[in-house]
């Protein structure tokens, strides 16, 4: 782990009444989420929806170039799409968290490490943007990338929570090689599928009509040719999808 981690402290009146407990429990079902998530990205919602849960506040996968953090975006998140949208075409290039040279190339912070409360207040990023959606503390984690370019999952949460402490800290930096394991396993799918669709793509280009299928029969993928061919009754159909 690159640089110190210095979790702040948490609110005192909030931080051990509101979340049912960062239990083993607790553990077994993130990292379960996260392998779902692996092979279905719609995952990633039931993955958020816990991380709210036990730590509170919003989930989110963002990517960050460390030569030019400015140009980061939110790949996917818990939070309401008119901001996800603000976020990626303005604010992204406004937030001190990623783009100042504190952050570095940190694989695992406190927002707190970067920019200090006050400070953050004097921000257009606060103002504009956090405080509009109650937000203002944050956790960030690489989960997966190379050569200065990463993806991250960054935690961000409301003010009656107060900052992450060193339990949550811990907890989410347990969970690091799995969420890392899941983002190599989901590219891994992704870079067979698209090798596959074009597969598909250069035998009907020569008039070759293909399914592909699993061991029982199941389609789950088939090219135009097949498509014009189940269509033309010539001999090949699929019934509930098989």
């Amino acid at each position: 782990m690159a640089g110190s981690v210095h979790a702040a402290k948490a609110a005192p009146s909030i931080a051990r009444g509101w979340r049912p407990g960062l239990t083993a429990e607790a553990h077994a079902e993130l990292v379960d989420a996260v392998y779902v998530a692996a092979t279905d990205p719609e995952g990633w919602t039931d993955v958020f929806a816990k991380v709210r849960r036990y730590m509170g506040g919003h989930g989110t996968m963002y990517e960050r170039c460390v030569a030019d953090p400015r140009s980061h975006r939110l790949a996917l998140a818990s939070l309401d799409p008119e901001f996800i949208a603000l976020y990626n075409s303005y604010y992204n290039a406004t937030n001190l968290w990623a783009t100042s040279p504190k952050a570095g190339d940190r694989s695992l912070y406190v927002t707190e490490e970067v920019v200090d409360g006050p400070a953050l207040e004097r921000t257009e990023f606060f103002a504009d943007w956090l405080r509009p959606q109650g937000l203002r503390h944050g956790l960030s984690c690489r989960v997966g990338g190379a050569g200065g370019r990463y993806l991250h999952l960054g935690l961000v949460r409301e003010t009656k929570y107060g900052g992450y402490d060193a339990d949550e800290v811990r907890f989410l930096e347990s969970l690091t090689p799995h969420l890392r394991r899941a983002i190599e396993i989901s590219h891994r799918l992704g870079a067979a599928e698209a090798q596959a669709d074009a597969a598909l793509d250069v035998l009907g280009r020569r008039g070759v009509a293909t399914v592909l299928v699993d061991s029982r029969g199941v389609v789950h993928a088939a090219n135009a040719a097949a498509d014009e061919l189940m269509r033309d009754g010539g001999g090949l159909t699929v019934r509930a999808g098989r």
